[in-house]
């Protein structure tokens, strides 16, 4: 893809994920980055969290109730987002890694593109 072209990609996933976040959760991110390198997307999703995951938290055991949710939810939308991203991106996604750091309220989402 050309420089220009990323760009646009790069927005228009960052928008959708915003989107994805606030229309499924009711409360969008703070800040969304996408970023391409060779057949491989990044994003990270930072300030995720609810006020009721951010209150779960301060509980006995919270931590594991926000993450296990947050992991459940993910899995659950998984073929829903990656058809999205596929339609953006215009390529084939082979497979994608989440990792959620609660305690720094983010996420970062590796997708392996087909080349």
């Amino acid at each position: 893809m050309k420089s220009k072209e990323i760009n646009a990609k790069e927005l228009e996933l960052s928008n959708f994920i915003a989107r994805f976040y606030k229309d499924n959760i009711g409360k969008g991110p703070r800040n969304v980055e996408i970023k391409f390198t060779d057949n491989i997307m990044i994003y990270f999703v930072e300030g995720l969290l609810t006020p009721l995951e951010k209150s779960i938290l301060q509980t006995n055991g919270g931590k594991e109730v926000v993450t296990s949710g947050r992991l459940l939810i993910v899995n659950n939308w998984k073929p829903k987002r990656l058809e999205a991203f596929e339609k953006i991106v215009e390529k084939k996604i082979v497979d994608e890694y989440i990792s959620l750091d609660i305690d720094k309220d983010l996420a970062i989402g590796l997708v392996v593109l087909q080349k």
